[in-house]
Parts: structure tokens; C-alpha cells; sequence
């Protein structure tokens, strides 16, 4: 397999929504993702499909279970947590709804 099969495997399964692909996906090329992610490159696309991944672990309430995962590939790098833990910070105070106005 190579790097691009593995990119083309987990953007099929994120546009499916597919969370449970998705981690199967990270876990079996593993190896390709690592070198691709930490690649110097011109090429952002596994950064990009590791952020929609985040964003779909979110959405499913399976952030765990991926950090897990990631965790076990060893595709958990300090610039993949900190991707994850910006996603789980609100966007924008003003949509929130009574901040600060009970006493």
C-alpha cells in the first residue's frame, strides 16, 4: 500500500462519516500516515484528513476511543493532541447564551 491508498481509504471514509472506518483505516496504514504526517512537504493533505478526523470523532462523541487509537499507532504526536484539544474549545463567546448574566 502506499501513502496515497491511504489517503484516498480515510477521505472515503470521512465523507461517509464513517468514524469506525476512519480509526480502521488509521490503524491499518499506520505506518504510511506517520511518515506522512510528519513529513516536511509541500502536501498538507494528511494533516487535513487527521483534522477532519478530529472533527468527525467530535461530531460521534468518540474522541477518546481516536486519541486512544492514535495513541496505540503512535500517531499521537503533541501537534495532533493540541489539533484535538483546539477543537474542543467553543467557537466564539457571543454564541453563548447567557454568559455571565446569572448572579
Amino acid at each position: 500500500a502506499t501513502a496515497s491508498i491511504a489517503v484516498l481509504a480515510m477521505r472515503s471514509a470521512l465523507t461517509a462519516a464513517d468514524f469506525d472506518a476512519a480509526l480502521a483505516h488509521v490503524r491499518r496504514f499506520a505506518p504510511l500516515l506517520k511518515a506522512s504526517i510528519g513529513a516536511t512537504t509541500p502536501s498538507s493533505s494528511p494533516q487535513q484528513l487527521m483534522q477532519q478526523l478530529i472533527q468527525l470523532a467530535i461530531q460521534k462523541e468518540s474522541l477518546p476511543a481516536l486519541l486512544d487509537g492514535l495513541a496505540d499507532c503512535e500517531l499521537l504526536t503533541p501537534s495532533v493532541f493540541e489539533a484535538a484539544m483546539k477543537e474542543c474549545v467553543p467557537r466564539g463567546v457571543s454564541s453563548r447564551r447567557g454568559s455571565g448574566d446569572a448572579k
